[in-house]
């Protein structure tokens, strides 16, 4: 079949996977095995990008969570009690209510 009669494929759009963008920031991996020890510094710092992305990714999660805990900690009757005897707003959120809504978002 000639190519002016053929059906033009449409490409799916590129994602970007993070790797380059890895590969900018550091050097490029090694691809063969390097002994930890023969230079500590520079495999640390292989790890330090995907580390970093991995840490943004679990984050969102965790701070919805907290957030979740912390709404429902906040309509509890000792939450009230304590508003109710003066304490600051700083005591009643860190000392009462981030105390209790951080064991679901832990365990």
């Amino acid at each position: 079949m000639p190519v002016r009669n053929r059906i033009r494929t449409i490409t799916p759009p590129t994602v970007p996977s993070g790797f380059s963008f890895t590969s900018l920031i550091t050097k490029s991996p090694k691809m063969e095995y390097v002994p930890f020890l023969d230079n500590p510094i520079e495999n640390l710092q292989m790890f330090i990008v995907p580390a970093i992305i991995m840490g943004m990714i679990l984050s969102g999660i965790t701070m919805r969570m907290t957030r979740t805990m912390m709404l429902e900690v906040l309509r509890q009757d000792y939450i009230r009690t304590a508003w109710a005897k003066g304490l600051k707003e700083r005591v009643v959120i860190l000392r009462h209510a981030l105390k209790n809504a951080l064991i679901p978002v832990v365990t």
